[in-house]
């Protein structure tokens, strides 16, 4: 696996199917801890289509911000993704934030999660 698609992998299940996991078991109520709990408290009462509809919210967010992280460290001249050899990332793609869809994109291959964008 290249360098790319081995960051994708990473980026993805530790980014966003971390992301997605946590916001399931705060869903669900198995997180525990006050802050998870209020969050908790705060849907308690929502019905089924309205949790769907906030889950769906999140998994959009969540792609989101992975793609604006990528889009960020692409077009900035300050700041750069690069391995541990210093390579940079964004040099190695003609577009990160494009790696993560498609049929062969980075969600679609390496997340445990369904993409929220098809």
């Amino acid at each position: 696996m290249d360098v790319l698609q081995s960051f994708g992998r990473e980026y993805v299940r530790q980014l966003r199917d971390g992301s997605l996991a946590w916001l399931d078991a705060v869903m669900s109520g198995r997180m525990k801890g006050a802050r998870c709990e209020r969050l908790y408290a705060s849907i308690a009462d929502f019905s089924p289509q309205q949790r769907e509809a906030l889950r769906t919210l999140c998994a959009h967010l969540t792609d989101h911000v992975l793609h604006e992280t990528l889009s960020f460290f692409e077009q900035s001249e300050r700041w750069r993704l690069a391995d541990e050899a210093g390579e940079n990332l964004a040099e190695l793609s003609d577009g990160l934030c494009g790696e993560l869809y498609g049929e062969d994109g980075w969600i679609e291959k390496f997340s445990g999660y369904p993409a929220s964008l098809k």
